[in-house]
């Protein structure tokens, strides 16, 4: 009985000992002016698995159609990202260059049954700026998108080649900011290491974090050629810092061996904190160009459209914990899409997509070098073909998603991502006069991600 005591006692001064950061609330840090680059290699495998069951059953047609879908492909993909954060501005940059490989194949109807093969090459950038109003955190918001792809489509004897390009600008209104709170999570991660080792002889006030957060927040904010002798630079601040506010008990190699091994994998991943809603409308245009090219004939088909999306959006970022994150997303949307040219030449249409979504993530930090995440969406939808109605009531959807996530750095400039997910969709709600049909959907997807800086 004397020896379960003192192994009580051990067991609860570890558990407080370590635990004493646990409950600083991350929401509380305000990022420093800062603006951060990041280019990254990544290598992508991914796959998709469908199956069709439709029943028609209406005065022309019954019939069931049961169809499987296919598709594999790799990709090549550099990226290219830009974070800008000050007390009145937010913006945030992509440049994204990907080569890659797809297959497909199609079983289910002999006379339809194939298979193509694909080539391709995609190009897009976006912009996007938040700029704030005042200290209520009314922003008004702007954001340029642009896509350019190009595909070449073998198949058997016969050859297609996409072009597609489009351009959008979004202009849009709202209140509220989300911080990323990244940096303060690395400084609480560096104190619980220390801790966890027996090295530090106190605990620091939410202040004090903050300040260590704030200076690791400007250490990632400055550029830099050589990568080695910048993490010096940094270790060495972090550590004059450290014995500055007079928290360290031991000066040894487990200390620097904490040190350099939680500055390298302690904020591998971005968090974020806050709330906001936004009014947004994104006029925009398109063009396809579909080059067919066989023993037969020769097509050069173009399609042209003008599309006007309106979006109403409450977004809310919840960091619970260190490990734990929240976040949940509600709004309404509507698409409107104008046909200025039919790829066969044939009369233009409009159409109207409306749909109102709920959305929800679940992330989970259990150390410094995982990340899993549950993700979900539910989105119930209508779309119409006809210029005098924008809602038809033969045409509801139901559609209900959900993704695992998992990350895993090898090192702290490679990561390995791989996904799951499935996708249930739901047509012909509400006694449809055409009949109803449900497709199962299935995604895997594997990334191999190098950051060059």
């Amino acid at each position: 009985m004397k020896r379960i005591y003192p192994f009580f006692a051990f067991l609860f001064i570890s558990y407080f000992s370590f635990g004493q950061y646990e409950n600083f609330d991350l929401s509380k840090y305000k990022l420093p002016d800062i603006k951060r680059h990041k280019l990254d290699f990544i290598f992508n495998s991914q796959g998709q698995f469908s199956h069709d069951y439709i029943v028609h059953d209406n005065e022309y047609l019954r019939d069931t159609t049961d169809e499987r879908n296919n598709q594999f492909n790799g990709k090549l993909n550099l990226l290219y990202s830009y974070y800008k954060n000050t007390n009145r501005m937010q913006s945030s940059a992509f440049f994204s260059f990907s080569t890659g490989y797809r297959k497909n194949e199609q079983k289910g109807r002999a006379e339809n049954d194939y298979m193509n093969k694909y080539g391709e090459t995609d190009m897009s950038g976006s912009y996007q700026l938040n700029y704030f109003l005042n200290d209520e955190n009314w922003f008004i918001r702007g954001v340029p998108n642009a896509t350019f792809s190009y595909l070449n489509i073998s198949n058997g004897d016969n050859e297609r080649k996409l072009l597609f390009t489009s351009e959008s600008f979004l202009l849009g209104i709202g209140k509220g900011r989300v911080e990323q709170v990244q940096d303060f999570r690395h400084a609480i991660l560096i104190l619980q290491d220390l801790d966890k080792r027996g090295l530090t002889k106190k605990e620091l006030s939410e202040d004090e974090i903050i300040e260590l957060a704030s200076l690791i927040s400007r250490l990632k904010n400055e550029r830099f050629f050589d990568s080695r002798i910048k993490m010096e630079t940094d270790l060495e601040q972090i550590d004059s810092l450290l014995n500055a506010i007079n928290v360290i008990d031991i000066d040894d190699i487990k200390y620097f061996t904490s040190l350099n091994d939680m500055w390298r994998y302690g904020d591998l991943y971005v968090r974020e904190s806050g709330n906001k809603i936004g009014l947004s409308i994104e006029p925009g245009y398109s063009f396809r160009n579909r080059d067919l090219n066989n023993d037969y004939s020769e097509e050069d088909m173009i399609e042209e459209d003008f599309t006007v999306e309106y979006d109403l959006r409450f977004s809310s970022y919840n960091p619970i914990s260190i490990k734990w994150q929240a976040d949940y997303f509600v709004g309404l949307n509507h698409f409107y899409t104008n046909e200025l040219q039919d790829v066969y030449n044939g009369p233009t249409q409009k159409n109207y997509l409306s749909s109102v979504y709920l959305s929800g993530n679940f992330g989970y930090f259990p150390n410094t070098r995982t990340y899993l995440s549950l993700n979900s969406h539910v989105i119930m939808q209508n779309q119409s073909y006809s210029e005098d109605k924008k809602i038809d009531k033969d045409k509801y959807e139901l559609k209900c998603l959900l993704f695992f996530n998992a990350y895993y750095y090898i090192s702290d400039r490679l990561r390995l991502n791989g996904s799951f997910s499935t996708q249930n969709n739901f047509a012909g709600l509400f006694n449809s006069k055409w009949g109803h049909a449900r497709t199962n959907q299935y995604n895997y997807n594997l990334t191999l991600n190098y950051a060059i800086f």
